[in-house]
């Protein structure tokens, strides 16, 4: 069986500590699969019995305390837009060109929005995608299945033109 890389000395009283020290169970949890490593060298897989993980789990978490050192407690937040086809600004473009190609008054078709931002990401998207984006800017539906601006269409038109001037 192969040996990991040995814990950095003082690692089983700072672990100590810093289970005391926990604020939430999974904290919690991270800090005490290090510590059965470390204090009574348990290996991946008796680490996970224990603690109800995966193996993978285990080395993952005493890899990344090895590397990050007790930042490895605390799990970085998974916040923030993951997959999108279009950065917000990107998308805020589009949307100012579509206005402004738009007469004062008009509402834009949601197929005319879905052909644009098609063009724009080089692949047929699904409609809910458009909706999404429409729905994260603040457009709203309404029954005809034309997309319109916040307030009316014409404030937004007016807005952007006094920008460009």
């Amino acid at each position: 069986m192969r040996r990991g890389r040995p814990f950095p000395e003082g690692a089983i009283e700072a672990l100590e500590v810093a289970m005391r020290k926990a604020r939430t169970k999974g904290e919690y949890q991270r800090v005490q699969c290090l510590w059965l490593r470390a204090k009574l060298g348990m290996n991946a897989n008796q680490v996970a019995v224990a603690l109800c993980w995966t193996p993978p789990a285990v080395r993952k978490v005493q890899a990344d305390y090895l590397r990050r050192g007790e930042a490895a407690f605390r799990r970085l937040g998974r916040g923030g837009r993951r997959h999108s086809y279009l950065e917000r600004s990107e998308e805020d473009a589009l949307l100012k060109r579509l206005l402004e190609q738009q007469a004062p008054n008009e509402l834009i078709p949601a197929g005319e929005v879905q052909k644009a931002y098609e063009a724009a990401v080089g692949h047929p998207v699904a409609a809910s995608t458009v909706y999404r984006m429409l729905r994260r800017h603040q457009w709203r539906r309404l029954a005809t299945g034309t997309m319109m601006a916040p307030g009316s269409v014409w404030a937004m038109s007016k807005l952007w033109r006094s920008e460009s001037s």
